[in-house]
């Protein structure tokens, strides 16, 4: 768990989000929220990954209106 922890931390996974919502690059918010909401799927951060999964579902219908806020709500 430690490890997972370290890994997590260090994949700047939590950084990568809201860099890709500040660009409103669509396929980059999409990847970013994804990667966050398995690897905290993986530590049991199960609200964490729901409100990513509401992020990844949003950019994949391409409504970036709004995920701003979505993206605050998840982190």
């Amino acid at each position: 768990l430690v490890e997972m922890l370290r890994e997590f931390a260090a994949e700047d996974l939590l950084e990568r989000l809201p860099a890709a919502i500040a660009e409103s690059d669509g396929a980059a918010i999409e990847r970013a929220a994804h990667a966050v909401k398995g690897t905290s799927a993986t530590l049991g951060f199960t609200e964490l990954s729901a409100r990513c999964d509401k992020v990844v579902q949003a950019a994949r219908a391409g409504e970036l209106d709004g995920i701003e806020g979505l993206g605050a709500e998840a982190l």
